[in-house]
């Protein structure tokens, strides 16, 4: 029973040394990946590599033994119904591209990588953004940002020209 508890822990290898609950640091890299920062201890900040995403999503895994289910949801990869687990769903294809956890974080063929996706750990739970890897969130929001600069910067030369202050074409 000890050891089985042991599985839900894991501890910082690059600082403190300090034990963690593999959930609990699992949302916390979640949470600093999504704004860009490196994934870092929460008790001492001391920088974890970015390899640590998959033993942390392991670990968050064994805590979550208890799946939730998503009734008329189907894997679009595995054909899963319903989806047991975590689903993850295509925020823009329609209609929905849903995918389980496991085909969603497939080692050697991950489907619809080029999309963005967001995940729900359980039905009653709220949407978050879901991460595949560290280096590809990173490339996506990069792009994101550059999409909603062009965006701006068109909108703002349509409304310069619309006031005849934009360059004579």
């Amino acid at each position: 029973e000890h050891t089985a508890a042991m599985r839900l822990l894991t501890y910082c290898k690059a600082g403190c040394r300090r034990t963690i609950h593999a959930q609990c640091m699992k949302h916390w890299a979640d949470h600093r990946v999504s704004v860009g920062e490196d994934i870092s201890c929460p008790l001492c900040r001391a920088t974890w590599p970015s390899e640590s995403m998959v033993e942390l999503r392991r670990g968050a895994g064994l805590a979550n033994r208890r799946r939730s289910v998503f009734w008329g949801h189907s894997c679009r990869r595995c054909r899963m119904v319903p989806v047991r687990g975590v689903l993850h769903s295509c925020l823009l294809c329609d209609p929905a591209f849903e995918l389980c956890e496991e085909c969603f974080l497939h080692p050697s063929d991950p489907p619809h990588t080029k999309h963005p996706f967001v995940r729900r750990a359980a039905p009653s739970a709220p949407w978050c953004p879901a991460l595949r890897t560290v280096r590809e969130t990173q490339l996506q929001l990069n792009r994101m940002r550059e999409q909603g600069e062009r965006r701006r910067r068109e909108a703002l030369a349509e409304a310069l020209a619309g006031r005849g202050l934009g360059p004579e074409g």
